[in-house]
């Protein structure tokens, strides 16, 4: 079913394409449709390839029209097989529509200017739209768009059907009409036609009649230089270079503004004095000279700004300062200070202020005839600027708001990692050839017996204003003589030799090298820097986030067929709501909804459409964590794409096996050489059987082919021995693959990705990320999708590096998931709302207890058994301790709590299991909160023999994120005075949820549902147990149930 109603037919191009004005049918929103076709038709099917291509290359300017979806075999008044491709519906007319004779001189070589932008912006691209001409150029209130890209050409691919002509005789190059090569420089003459027939208001001629007229007009004499050499016959004799075009008309534009605008200020002699006091003027310059040459020599540039607190409008010259009230009446801008300001200060302001172009005509107060002049004008324009300006202030207070204290964490965990780095204090030193040898004060914040044999060191030096560092070498080894201590380094061999022995000569403090622990810090500095500068891919993104702008959706030209058929309504919905954002979406996937089919549908969508053109959109796919990038990539189903490449970045060690030996970029260049070495060398053997050449075989002079297959073999034995320098082949690798896949700040750790921008960013686990290291990945993609749940654990921050960081995780004000939950409105967010994890009993605790209920059990509780004879039809039990006087806690000195109890609980209920004939069976996971307590719950169990279970593991809540068991026993640990960690809800969510047939919580009952001290779901909890008897069991435990 086609999403779109037809509003208007527009028109049928010259290639027969038909335009159409259609409406979304939900959102009402007016979108161009243009239909290509029939698509069986070789020449047809190229362009409409080409057009997408092109535009989606070129999706994020403004100038040229937006592309927002394609598809193949549309039908329309019962023409079969064509292709639709949505686009940006443009307001205005065609320049050819447009009567420029209407237009001032100013208005045309700013149009001109305009659209050669717009051309620069695809030629900046690599793409050469080949068929410039007015019918392709839309125009409205001074702006223009670049519709048509149906002949353009994208100089990186190759395709047979490049040379078919496709031109418009009356503006296309000669080489063109020709059937010749096409380059930039062919745009540049289609360009010079149209300027022709802008400036000149004229249909484009022959070149030798357009050079006549040319040269015979009116027009600036650098126009017309540039004109001539924009049409020129020759490609060799024809400007090449877009960019000379441009800085002609925007010197151009400049004149005429000044020219066009007259402001007038009028001045009294009085201020002439106070100036010559100043010793600003001269004692022997005149009012006259003041008016006529001074001050409009030092106001040659203007820059100005209203202040609407005072009334009062600002200017700033060269070396002066005034201020002037407006006089509606004579429409005369009166100066009622003037004074020379200290450069520091002017340039400040000169950078806030707004530029103006015009003349500048000083009068003295005492003229009674004040000349005509554009001061109204120039009020409008202040009066918009500072509208402007105020709006801007405004915005940047928001965002320092947001992400100031983000920033200031960073730094203070930079500050934080140098200051705790290991530093060497020396008293001498001796250089031996590569050596340096350092007899040793102090080994500040480390000790010698702990030294990494791969350690680095450096020094810091502060030039301009900023450390920097200078790399000495590594650590080699120590040497004990006497009573002294000496530290060797090895020099690196591109080490600043003499650079170190001055800082050595200082007795300069040696570093350990901290630059790739802060590393991750800078990155995310960077990129708030890059977000506060607009610096990103998807469209005005830093106004969404702060709440400025609501996002835009385009629905797709037909309903979406979903690859997965096992997809619900709220993970359809989800998937929708992704691709048909134009920017930003969230999904949030509360524990067993399935996010990770959701994610993978996703990435099926973008990659696997049955319209398989050249240029396969690239995707980035990070998380906050290494097993959750991997559980993706091994979800990931695109049969029927073999030009589709995945590379895994990261440590070898931090990658699931299966995903090392398949998407590393190690692997792929083992695998890849492995193949091309064994079949070649195949194919060269078979060749040289052919030959009859053996081993010992001797080649004759006049055997020519056999001299031939000789020499090529050992071509390729040098060659397969050159492939062993595997780096060289890294960018490529990087460079074609379709996915990038890695953690939120690591996947920049390869230095090919760090310049890549992306079509799609997915983030998985996104709420487990802080703000900064969303941001890293966020602002490299036009798309950007993130997926995660803010009821679960929340971002980490090493409290030992900065207060700040720890602070701001824990706040969502400043968590930017939690944020964009609350602002982005329902077009742009889905909460998947079938669990398929739990039993129902456990499913409807965590939904009651923390969705509102919200979460529905979409698995049927037959599959959800745990099969425990002494549990019974129990899903939900809780051993309580409130009896028990060992039940207290403790706390040993320096560690983290334990609670002795618990542990013994465990252990029971663990020797039950073990005795079950279906032992083998289980699956059981331990959580607790405390790390003291898990060493020791896994002491107890290693102690023990519980050798028929199955698999029992042990571990710290906040590693058991993304992770199940079939039973999860939940060890509480505290009795007294605070739950401690416990009021984090989230917590508590993720502990309880890991939990598929079987959910055991050992605690003290009384004490968790008498605590009062903040939002305490443990009384949800309790209450849930306690109205549903029939599948939930309370075991209050007396002074003999702990006997062993």
């Amino acid at each position: 079913m086609i999403n779109y109603e037809l509003v208007e037919y527009l028109h049928r191009s010259e290639n027969g394409a038909i335009v159409l004005k259609v409406k979304d049918k939900d959102r009402g929103k007016f979108f161009t449709l243009k239909l290509v076709g029939p698509l069986n038709d070789n020449l047809k099917n190229t362009i409409f390839k080409r057009e997408i291509n092109a535009l989606r290359i070129l999706n994020r300017y403004d100038d040229i029209v937006k592309i927002y979806d394609f598809r193949t075999h549309m039908k329309f008044n019962n023409i079969r097989d064509l292709g639709g491709i949505l686009l940006e519906f443009v307001e205005g007319e065609t320049l050819e529509q447009v009567d420029l004779s209407e237009l001032s001189d100013l208005k045309k070589q700013d149009l001109c200017l305009k659209i050669l932008r717009a051309i620069a912006n695809a030629h900046n691209n690599s793409i050469i739209h080949r068929d410039i001409k007015p019918d392709n150029i839309m125009y409205l209130n001074g702006k223009v768009k670049i519709i048509d890209f149906g002949s353009s050409k994208i100089k990186s691919i190759v395709e047979k059907e490049t040379t078919v002509p496709m031109f418009s005789h009356t503006y296309s190059a000669p080489e063109v009409v020709a059937g010749g090569e096409t380059t930039e420089a062919s745009d540049i003459y289609s360009l010079g036609a149209v300027f022709f027939k802008i400036l000149l208001g004229m249909e484009p001629l022959s070149n030798a009649k357009m050079a006549d007229i040319i040269q015979t007009s009116i027009l600036n004499s650098e126009i017309k230089e540039l004109l001539l050499h924009m049409i020129q016959i020759e490609t060799i004799n024809r400007l090449s270079d877009i960019t000379k075009a441009i800085e002609v008309f925007d010197d151009r534009i400049g004149q005429l503004n000044v020219n066009a605008h007259k402001f007038c200020f009028c001045i009294d002699s009085f201020k002439l004095q106070d100036l010559k006091r100043q010793y600003i003027v001269e004692e022997i310059v005149t009012m006259s000279q003041f008016i006529t040459s001074f001050l409009p020599k030092d106001f040659e540039e203007l820059y100005g700004m209203y202040d609407a607190i005072g009334d009062i409008y600002k200017f700033v010259g060269n070396q002066l300062y005034m201020e002037c009230f407006l006089d509606s009446n004579k429409e005369l801008f009166n100066i009622s200070k003037i004074y020379e300001l200290p450069v520091d200060r002017k340039i400040r302001m000169q950078k806030l202020f707004c530029k103006l172009e015009g003349r500048n005509e000083f009068v003295d107060s005492r003229t009674i005839n004040i000349s005509r002049n554009n001061n109204r004008q120039l009020k409008t324009i202040l009066y918009n600027y500072s509208n402007t300006s105020k709006s801007l202030r405004n915005k940047s207070i928001l965002f320092n708001k947001l992400f100031g204290d983000w920033k200031q964490s960073l730094f203070d965990s930079i500050d934080s990692t140098k200051n705790k780095n290991g530093k060497i204090i020396y008293k001498d030193h001796y250089i031996n050839s590569n050596t340096i040898s350092l007899t040793l004060i102090e080994y500040k914040n480390n000790s010698i017996d702990n030294i990494d044999t791969n350690m680095r060191y450096i020094f810091e030096n502060e030039e301009q204003g900023k450390i920097r560092t200078y790399a000495i070498g590594t650590f080699e080894d120590i040497i004990f003589i006497k009573n002294e201590i000496k530290i060797n380094i090895k020099l690196d061999s591109n080490a600043k030799r003499a650079k170190i022995q001055q800082f050595l000569n200082e007795k300069r403090v040696i570093h350990e090298d901290y630059n790739y622990k802060i590393m991750s810090f800078r990155r995310q500095i960077t990129a708030i820097s890059a977000l506060q500068n607009d610096e990103c891919s998807a469209s005005n993104l830093k106004d969404i986030i702060l709440d400025l702008e609501v996002p835009t959706t385009t629905s797709h030209i037909t309903s979406m067929n979903h690859y997965s058929k096992e997809l619900n309504d709220s993970q359809k919905h989800a998937v929708n709501k992704a691709l048909f954002s134009d920017s930003i979406s969230l999904i949030q996937g509360p524990p067993g909804t399935g996010k990770t089919k959701v994610i993978n549908e996703i990435i099926n969508q973008i990659v696997l459409k049955p319209e398989n053109f050249s240029e396969i959109p690239k995707i980035l796919v990070v998380s906050q964590s290494h097993t959750a990038v991997d559980n993706i990539l091994e979800g990931l189903t695109l049969e029927g794409r073999d030009d589709f490449h995945v590379v895994r970045i990261g440590d070898k060690k931090n990658i699931s096996k299966e995903i090392a030996e398949k998407y590393t970029i190690e692997a792929i260049r083992v695998n890849l050489f492995s193949s091309v070495k064994e079949n070649s060398t195949k194919f060269i053997s078979e060749k040289l059987k052919i030959y009859g050449i053996g081993q010992e075989f001797k080649t004759q002079e006049n055997d020519y082919e056999t001299s031939k297959w000789l020499q090529i073999k050992e071509i390729q034995e040098e060659w397969i021995k050159r492939c062993g320098d595997y780096e060289s082949f890294d960018y490529q690798l990087i460079n074609c693959a379709s996915i990038i896949a890695g953690t939120c700040v690591g996947y920049l750790s390869n230095e090919f990705v760090r310049d890549m921008y992306f079509d799609y960013v997915i983030v998985d686990e996104a709420a487990k990320a802080t703000t900064p290291e969303l941001l890293v990945s966020i602002i490299k993609a036009k798309k950007i999708i993130l997926v995660g749940d803010q009821k679960q654990l929340p971002p980490f921050a090493d409290i030992s590096l900065s207060n700040l960081s720890e602070e701001l995780t824990k706040n969502p004000e400043y968590r930017l998931f939690d944020i964009l939950f609350e602002i982005l409105p329902d077009t742009h967010k889905q909460i998947l709302t079938t669990q398929y994890r739990m039993i129902r009993n456990i499913g409807d605790l965590i939904s009651n207890t923390f969705y509102d209920g919200t979460i529905t059990t979409g698995i049927d509780d037959e599959k959800r058994r745990h099969n425990i004879t002494f549990y019974g039809e129990y899903s939900i039990v809780w051993y309580n301790t409130s009896k028990l006087k060992d039940r207290l806690e403790n706390k040993p000195k320096g560690g983290s709590f334990i609670n002795i109890t618990e542990n013994k609980i465990i252990k029971i209920i663990l020797g039950r299991m073990n005795a079950l004939e279906n032992a083998h069976d289980l699956d059981i996971g331990i959580i607790t909160g405390y790390g003291a307590q898990k060493d020791l719950i896994r002491k107890s169990v290693n102690n023990c023999s519980y050798s028929n279970i199955g698999k029992i593991d042990i571990n710290t809540l906040d590693a058991f994120q993304g992770r199940e068991n079939d039973i999860i026993i939940y060890s509480t640990v505290r009795t007294s005075k605070s739950i401690g960690f416990q009021k984090e809800k989230e917590r508590i969510n993720v502990a309880f949820s890991r939990a598929k047939k079987l959910l055991i919580v050992c605690g003290d009952i009384d004490f968790f549902y008498a605590w009062d001290k903040g939002d305490n779901k443990y009384i949800e909890i309790i209450d849930y147990i306690r109205g549903n008897p029939n599948s939930c069991k309370i075991v209050d435990l007396g002074e003999g149930d702990l006997s062993e």
